[in-house]
Order: C-alpha cells, then sequence, then structure tokens
C-alpha cells in the first residue's frame, strides 16, 4: 500500500534510537515515530530537534527492521509499525574520534587480560576453567543485548535462554565421559532454539523487538556454546599446552587491532605478533611439535584477528565493549579443537 492511500488509523508507530553524536543532538536515547516512511520520520525529527539534529542526520546511516538502509531514497524505505530505525552517526570526518582509539585500545587489552585469565585458569585443571568460562560467556550475551539496544525486560528476557545455554554446555562438557567428546552440544543448540522461542512466548509487553530477540538470544546462546568447547580442547591429549598456544596468540594477536591504524598495517602485525607468541609457548613447552603449534596458533589468531576487524566497523556510539573484548576468544575455539584433533590426537 502507497503511503498516500493510508488512512490516519493506519501510520506504523515504532521507535527510533540514536547513537552517539545524534542521541546528543536529539537530547534522547529513543523517541517513538508515527509515519509510513523514514523520510517522514526524519522530517518529524528535525522538526522536533532543530537545526542541531538536522546537521548530524545528514552524516548518518540508518538501520531499519536490522536491514541497513544504505544509498536507498529515504522516501521509499516503508516502516513497520512495531519497528524501529536506528540513527547511527559515522566517525568524525571519516576517521576515528580520538575516544573512539582509546575504546578500541582498552578492548584490545581486555582481550589480552581475558585471554590470560584463562590461560590462568586452564592451568589449574578443567573445573576452573569452566568457572572462567562462564563469566566470559554471561559478559558476553549481556554485552551483545545492550548493544543491540535490546534493554526493556521483555526485550533483554531472551538472554536468559542464551545463558542457560552457557551452563548447560559447561555442564555437559564436564561430565562427559570422554573428555574431547562434543556431541553433547547438538541437543543443548536444540534446547536453546526451543527456550529462546518459550522466553518470547511467555513475554506479556506486546512483544516489540520479537525477531531481534529471539536472533539475539539464539546468536549469543550459540557463540556461548563455542566458548565452551574450550574444554574439549583442555580435555584432550596436550589440551593444557594446546590451550596456552591458542589463547597466547589471541592475546598477543588483537593488540595491533586499534582503530587508529588501517587494516593493511594492523591485520598483518597482529597475525604476525600472535602466531609468533603462540609458537614461542609451543616452543618452550615442547609437548609437540614445531609445526603443530605453529597451526594452531595460526589459526586462532587469524579468526581473532578477522573478528577484531570486523568489530572495529561498528559505529562509534554503540556500546560493544563487552562484545568486542571476549568475541575473538570466543569463535577460535572450535577450530582450535579441529586442529587439536588432526594433530595431536
Amino acid at each position: 500500500m502507497n503511503a498516500g492511500n493510508r488512512g490516519v488509523s493506519d501510520v506504523p508507530t515504532g521507535l527510533i534510537r540514536y547513537w552517539a553524536a545524534a542521541r546528543e543532538a536529539a537530547g534522547t536515547a529513543e523517541e517513538p515515530y508515527a509515519a509510513a516512511t523514514l523520510a517522514e520520520a526524519l522530517a518529524a525529527a528535525r522538526l522536533r530537534h532543530g537545526p542541531a539534529l538536522d546537521r548530524v542526520l545528514a552524516r548518518c546511516a540508518f538501520v531499519v527492521d536490522g536491514t541497513p538502509v544504505s544509498r536507498r531514497d529515504p522516501a521509499t524505505v516503508y516502516l513497520s509499525a512495531g519497528g524501529t530505525i536506528e540513527v547511527l552517526p559515522p566517525f568524525a570526518g571519516g576517521a576515528p574520534t580520538g575516544l573512539g582509539v582509546a575504546k578500541s585500545v582498552l578492548t584490545a587489552i581486555l582481550t589480552s587480560i581475558v585471554a590470560v585469565a584463562l590461560l590462568a585458569a586452564s592451568a589449574g585443571g578443567r573445573l576452573e576453567l569452566a568457572a572462567a568460562l562462564v563469566v566470559v560467556q554471561i559478559a558476553l550475551v549481556i554485552g551483545w543485548f545492550r548493544s543491540s539496544a535490546l534493554l526493556t525486560r521483555g526485550e533483554a528476557s531472551g538472554a536468559l535462554a542464551a545463558v542457560a545455554a552457557a551452563i548447560a554446555a559447561d555442564v555437559v562438557l564436564l561430565r562427559v565421559h570422554d573428555k574431547t567428546s562434543v556431541h553433547g552440544l547438538a541437543g543443548v543448540l536444540a534446547g536453546l532454539v526451543i527456550l529462546a522461542f518459550v522466553m518470547q512466548l511467555l513475554r506479556r509487553d506486546g512483544r516489540p523487538q520479537l525477531t531481534r530477540s529471539v536472533s539475539a538470544s539464539v546468536a549469543t546462546g550459540a557463540l556461548t556454546v563455542c566458548a565452551a568447547v574450550l574444554l574439549a580442547v583442555r580435555g584432550g591429549p596436550h589440551g593444557t599446552t594446546v590451550v596456552a598456544v591458542a589463547v597466547t596468540a589471541v592475546a598477543a594477536g588483537v593488540l595491533p587491532m586499534q582503530r587508529g591504524l588501517p587494516f593493511w598495517i594492523s591485520m598483518p602485525a597482529g597475525l604476525g605478533l600472535g602466531a609468533g607468541a603462540g609458537l614461542l609457548v609451543s616452543s618452550q613447552v615442547g609437548a609437540f611439535g614445531t609445526g603443530t603449534g605453529a597451526v594452531v596458533a595460526v589459526v586462532a589468531v587469524t579468526l581473532a584477528v578477522v573478528v577484531k576487524a570486523a568489530l572495529a566497523t561498528v559505529p562509534e556510539g554503540i556500546p560493544i565493549w563487552p562484545v568486542a573484548a571476549t568475541l575473538p576468544i570466543v569463535v577460535v575455539a572450535p577450530a582450535v579443537l579441529v586442529v587439536a584433533r588432526i594433530m595431536v590426537g
């Protein structure tokens, strides 16, 4: 239906969320809209908040119901009832601000600290490693929902399903007879999907942001299950050393991945530093050959660096630091397990 044929009662209503400079110009983090198209919603916002917001909007990117608008004409982007418009300012002048660089450095340091903490916990045993992983898993879930602006009690209820999946995955891998088996995680993932939908059915708030809440629940739950795979790595032959090589490579490799550096500098530096650090640990311990240590280190640091590079493209103002600090470690465990099975046994 064309916007011009809509009755007044048919005009969709939803929520506009402002980030960073747009939030400052609007004087609010979010407000409702009643408009048929993105152009109409933005025109109304300009009228409400004046020239300050108008200047910011001219430089912003927009995401409507989770889909980037890109170069489409806002007049052709139709809005839905109960939908969302995310207003995302770019970096100042096309480059990261000083605050953005500082946050990037901080998250890289936090990733290294988390990696060192997991290394220390792994040296203590699988139970100690599981305790440390729970903290990482919960931080990832909370950070993901926060960065997705799923903040109301109903919208954030899906986080409970993700945390439940994290704990279940850890318990399954701790109790399994074969300490390297991950077969039980299939059941955990199936339960996660079911629980994610059940949590939404229990909501009594009209279920705004239903699709995004379910997606965040399943995505974060699956990632926390990936993190739990580190327990299976630890339970295998020379597991302590494999974990040490992998997390050391990640801890070192993420440090050069900064917003202030171009990718053609930061990525090779991260890959080289991470691979070198992991190989150094492998050679010092001497549990397996240099080739095996090199492969484990390269696989781990490559995944971590790619994740950090992807996170560096997120606009400033979106609070992603818990995700940025934990995700580079979380994603490496399944790949490291495969490498360990093939090359270590």
